[in-house]
């Protein structure tokens, strides 16, 4: 392996410093991982437009009953017709609410602890979770956070995001 050297503020340093500890990783470690992250996800931006991305979008969504839906509702409260769509949405059932947080709550809680520096809320973790269930899965958010979240430790998540097109 080669020997980077880089200056950093002093303020990065710190934040680098309690990372590391509160993951129990080296500096370096940290430091490949946000390059690789940063590098990986420039690889996955896509130039599509909004209607591009979701042509291909049919049969179910998933997500967390007790979170997701009332989220989206709440987010389609301001708009003209929006949460009685996503009922209808419902009704024919093009989205289904199926994740069940109890059967994963080890995994959840691991992420909330290992972001807890972003902060992760509950149903970020939830959402990370079911795209380590449903591998060939999109998450679909406004969230900026999703570019720092990884699945299986690791992994990008793709997502569709204004600010990724």
């Amino acid at each position: 392996m080669k020997t980077l050297s880089l200056k950093l503020p002093e303020s990065l340093l710190e934040k680098l410093d309690s990372a590391a500890r509160r993951r129990g990783e080296s500096r370096s470690a940290l430091l490949r991982e946000a390059i690789e992250a940063v590098i990986e996800e420039e690889s996955h931006i896509r130039t599509d437009s909004c209607l591009d991305l979701a042509k291909d979008l049919a049969g179910c969504v998933n997500g967390p009953e007790d979170l997701s839906f009332n989220k989206i509702c709440y987010l389609l409260k301001g708009i003209e017709g929006g949460q009685s769509t996503v009922l209808e949405l419902l009704r024919r059932g093009v989205l289904k609410l199926s994740f069940r947080i109890d059967d994963s709550v080890k995994q959840i809680d691991w992420l909330l602890q290992k972001y807890s520096d972003v902060p992760m809320s509950l149903a970020d973790a939830c959402l990370v979770r079911m795209s380590e269930l449903y591998a060939e899965s999109h998450v679909l958010t406004l969230d900026d956070h999703f570019r720092i979240y990884r699945k299986n430790k690791r992994q990008v998540i793709p997502i569709f995001s204004p600010s990724a097109l």
